[in-house]
């Protein structure tokens, strides 16, 4: 991510990727295989990342974060972020998106249910996180690897196209550095 990230186009403003296979699955729901996964890093953000020199999670989308109690995490986001469409990225698209993502992803699903019941927005830029148990490597195992989807696109457009949520031919359009054209 990062490697790709500090790229600088030689002309205009497009990045184009080349690896040996096809992108086939532009649906983060269901982003298995590591291309389709680096692809979609780079349009979708994470409330962490990992930082290239540490490897520790270092804040992305999230500004601040709070143990509150054993099972109960409070993270802060940035207020200033916006999806690619234009609309800004808030407390409730971050808990839509563990929601939404626990109960239809057929392969994260399994990794937020490992430690988070659900999650909740407090206010805009407020998302609590209510933990089945106590779980050290949140932040590493889990909130640096789900993408934020934007609610205002995700919550009824599966159901208005008639597909599942993890099949949906979904429109690309996330928060992170890269806007995805072809």
């Amino acid at each position: 991510f990062h490697t790709v990230r500090s790229l600088s186009p030689t002309q205009g403003d497009t990045v184009v990727l080349g690896h040996p296979t096809d992108l086939d699955r532009t649906n983060p729901l269901n982003a298995a295989g590591a291309y389709n996964r680096q692809c979609l890093t780079c349009v979708y953000d994470t409330l962490y990342r990992f930082d290239p020199d540490t490897a520790t999670p270092m804040n992305w989308l999230a500004t601040d974060d709070e143990v509150v109690d054993a099972t109960t995490f409070e993270v802060t986001i940035r207020d200033d972020a916006t999806f690619h469409d234009g609309e800004p990225v808030s407390a409730s698209d971050v808990a839509f998106s563990y929601n939404f993502t626990k109960e239809n992803s057929p392969v994260f699903g399994g990794t937020i249910e490992v430690a988070i019941d659900d999650a909740e927005a407090l206010d805009e830029t407020t998302v609590q996180f209510n933990l089945s148990s106590a779980f050290a490597p949140l932040k590493a195992n889990i909130m640096s690897q789900i993408w934020i989807l934007p609610e205002h696109i995700w919550a009824d457009g599966p159901d208005e196209a008639g597909e599942d949520p993890h099949q949906w031919d979904n429109p690309v359009i996330g928060s992170g550095p890269f806007t995805f054209d072809y």
